[in-house]
C-alpha cells in the first residue's frame, strides 16, 4: 500500500495517494513497533462516517458543485451529487467521490477549442458521466480494483475532446452518450 500510495502521489493523484500512503505507514509502523494502530484508526473512521451521514455529507461543505460555466467541480463524500451542465466553452473540472455517487451530465456542452480536462478521483463510489455524441473521450484514469468503462460512440469528425485523468479505487466510472 505504501508503494502504491507514493506512486499515486508522484502522478499527482493526491487524494488516493494520501490515503494509501497513510494506510501503508500505519501497517508498517504497526508491524515494526508492535503498536495497535487499528485500535486508534477504526473508531475515528466510524465517528467520521457517522458525522458525514448525519450532516448529509455536507460537513465542511464537501458535497458541493461549483460551476463557473467553463470549469465545473463536483464532490460527494458519503452522499451523492447530480449536475447537468450546459456551457458554450467547457474546459473541464474536478470530480471527487468517496463512498458516494456522482451523476455528471455534459450532454449539452460545447468543448473549448483546446479540449477539456476532467480530473476524476473515486474511492468506493460510482461516477456516471454523460457526454455529447460528437465528443471524443481520452481515458487516462488509473484503476485499482475498479471498473472504468467508456461506452461512447463518436461521430466521424469529433467536435472536441475530453481527457479524463485521475484514479479510481474500488469503485466504478462509466462514460456514455
Amino acid at each position: 500500500m505504501l508503494i502504491l500510495g507514493v506512486s499515486f502521489l508522484v502522478r499527482n493523484n493526491v487524494v488516493p495517494g494520501i490515503i494509501l500512503t497513510f494506510l501503508g505507514v500505519s501497517f508498517l509502523s504497526s508491524s515494526l513497533f508492535d503498536w495497535n494502530v487499528w485500535g486508534l484508526i477504526w473508531p475515528m473512521f466510524i465517528i467520521g462516517a457517522g458525522l458525514m451521514v448525519l450532516f448529509r455529507g455536507n460537513l465542511a461543505g464537501v458535497n458541493k458543485i461549483k460551476a463557473s460555466g467553463r470549469k465545473v467541480d463536483a464532490s460527494a463524500i458519503f452522499w451523492g451529487a447530480d449536475k447537468k451542465i450546459s456551457s458554450e466553452n467547457y474546459e473541464g473540472g474536478d470530480i471527487n467521490c468517496i463512498f458516494g455517487g456522482v451523476e455528471y451530465d455534459l450532454s449539452h456542452v460545447k468543448v473549448a477549442d483546446k479540449g477539456a480536462v476532467l480530473n476524476v478521483n473515486l474511492i468506493f463510489g460510482g461516477i456516471e458521466i454523460r457526454v455529447p455524441q460528437n465528443i471524443e473521450i481520452i481515458n487516462n484514469v488509473s484503476a485499482v480494483a475498479a471498473g472504468v468503462e467508456d461506452q461512447t460512440s463518436v461521430t466521424d469528425k469529433p467536435a472536441g475532446t475530453i481527457t479524463l485523468t485521475g484514479s479510481a479505487l474500488f469503485g466504478g466510472l462509466e462514460v456514455k452518450n
